[in-house]
């Protein structure tokens, strides 16, 4: 999968905050998610399995470069500059360090994130 690709998939998941925000009921319905994947997948020419798989992937290592950048930061007496993430997806992540609440009231689930 291109970088192009992988942001689309990225941005896409995130308009659905009912399959990451584990605040929210909906989280839970495991036939809703599914739903939503297969709406996902309507997008790509690469099967559901590929796209799930790809994107706990991406997950993972947005994960980790959080992890990298928080404990730069929290370092304290370290003259050294904060890490900050070079990674080409690490931006399109920033929907999960949104106000979650404030996106659920503002914004309908499914319109894609900008």
């Amino acid at each position: 999968m291109d970088y192009k690709t992988a942001i689309r998939l990225i941005q896409i998941y995130g308009s659905y905050w009912e399959l990451w925000d584990r605040t929210c009921k909906e989280f839970h319905d495991k036939k809703l998610r599914e739903e939503l994947w297969n709406e996902i997948a309507k997008n790509f020419d690469i099967p559901k399995v590929i796209l799930k798989s790809k994107l706990k992937s991406l997950a993972s290592t947005y994960r980790r470069e959080k992890c990298r950048e928080n404990v730069s930061l929290s370092k304290s007496g370290d003259q050294r500059v904060p890490y900050k993430s070079k990674w080409f997806a690490y931006e399109a992540f920033q929907f999960l360090n949104d106000d979650v609440k404030l996106r659920r009231e503002s914004i309908p689930s499914g319109t894609p994130l900008t």
